[in-house]
């Protein structure tokens, strides 16, 4: 299985609330902190999940499931 990362290297994984955070302090030290933390987050998904990124990203499937 391919590993994902995610980024800033300041994010971690809470293991109680079983999902990635971005402590307060370490948003205000990145010039675009929710942009490259939330792709990194949805890489991270993606890959772990094993998913065809090309298919999850057709323009057409996201103006159909916008109907």
């Amino acid at each position: 299985m391919k590993e994902a990362a995610v980024h800033p290297a300041s994010a971690f994984y809470h293991p109680t609330l079983c999902e990635f955070l971005l402590r307060y302090d370490d948003v205000w030290n990145l010039d675009t902190p929710e942009q490259v933390f939330l792709q990194s987050i949805y890489e991270a998904g993606a890959t772990l999940g094993q998913r065809d990124r090309e298919e999850l990203e057709r323009e057409r499937w996201y103006q159909a499931s916008k109907k």
